[in-house]
């Protein structure tokens, strides 16, 4: 499983954002989860799409402390976007 380094924490993630097809498709799971909620999803819209599913921190196998608010997994999904340069996406979140 691929990882990137966002605000000094190593995030995992699945997925290739690198070989970009028609839509990136951005998966974020809720509280206590892990990306792995999203792994029927990842494989089917990855024949035409460009699926990435995500552990934020404090999650999954990301490193980190999990955020008190929205807002802290709102500037989290900034900067992971930002670190691995994504430009436009669709989220879907549980």
């Amino acid at each position: 499983m691929p990882f990137a380094i966002v605000k000094g924490l190593r995030i995992n993630y699945q997925g290739q954002p690198a070989r970009k097809k028609s839509k990136l498709l951005l998966f974020v799971h809720g509280a206590s989860g892990s990306h792995r909620i999203w792994l029927n999803q990842l494989n089917f819209f990855s024949k035409e799409h460009t699926p990435v599913a995500i552990d934020p921190p404090g999650h999954g196998k990301s490193e980190g402390a999990g955020a008190d608010e929205i807002g802290g997994y709102r500037d989290f999904l900034k900067a992971f976007v930002d670190e691995l340069s994504l430009g436009r996406f669709s989220f879907a979140v549980t």
